[in-house]
Formats: structure tokens, C-alpha cells, sequence
């Protein structure tokens, strides 16, 4: 915003509070009702800068995180269970880490069940164990 519009509203408020309608105001400079009371409320709070546009960022966003402050402990003891499909490359995705899968399982879902207190990763087809990996945390 340049100098032009910030002058623009000094004179539209000072008019304002001069007494002139504010229908007039607002019709010889082509802007609403709601503008000019904005800049005359702004004008009220009594900022040295009031006429100076105000940041429409918001303070937060709620789709970023803080950052972990310190590592979390690892656990000692549980079960994992995830469910993945295994593509035609036959392999198992955990979080990043691939895994060589048997080929009777492409193109099918299984359950991924970390076992932690066993340090183990099973395979399980339709409820039946088909596979144990070794899988340190």
C-alpha cells in the first residue's frame, strides 16, 4: 500500500470526526460504509500507525507441528499391527524400511505385527503366519 491510500484514510477519518456525513465521505471516495468505519475505529484505538494496513496472516496454523522437543523412549513391551498391500515388486513397506516378501503374497493384503518385547516382525495372510522376520528397534 502506498502513501496515496494511507493519506487517503487519514483525510477520510479526520473528515469523519469533523462531522461530515459519512455517506458523503464514502461516495466521493468510492469506498463502503464499512471501510471508513474500520479506519475510524482503528483511528480510536489510538496507535501512532492506525492508518497502516494490518498483517491478514494468522498467528497460527493448526497443519504445522511443533517439533519434538526430546527423543521419545522406546518401548519395551507390545504389538504393532499394521495392514499394507504387497505390489508386484513383492516387497513390505514398515515405515521406510522395505522388506522382501514371498510371491504368494502379491497383490494381497496382509497384517504386519511387530512384536516388540520378541524384536520380530510377523507376516499373517488371512490369520495365518506366513512369515517372521527379524525386526530390532
Amino acid at each position: 500500500m502506498g502513501k496515496d491510500v494511507q493519506q487517503e484514510r487519514q483525510w477520510a477519518v479526520q473528515r469523519f470526526f469533523g462531522g461530515e456525513s459519512p455517506d458523503a465521505i464514502c461516495v466521493s471516495l468510492g469506498r463502503s460504509r464499512t471501510w471508513l468505519y474500520k479506519w475510524a475505529d482503528r483511528f480510536l484505538e489510538d496507535s501512532p500507525e492506525w492508518f497502516k494496513s494490518k498483517s491478514r496472516r494468522p498467528l497460527s496454523n493448526p497443519l504445522h507441528t511443533a517439533a519434538v522437543l526430546h527423543p521419545l523412549k522406546k518401548p519395551t513391551a507390545g504389538r504393532y499391527h499394521l495392514i499394507r498391500f504387497i505390489r508386484s515388486d513383492c516387497r513390505l513397506n514398515i515405515f521406510g524400511e522395505l522388506f522382501p516378501v514371498p510371491s504368494e503374497l502379491q497383490y494381497k493384503y496382509v497384517v504386519a505385527t511387530i512384536d516388540v518385547k520378541e524384536q520380530k516382525l510377523k507376516l499373517f495372510l488371512e490369520n495365518t503366519k506366513v512369515d517372521e522376520i527379524n525386526y530390532h528397534l
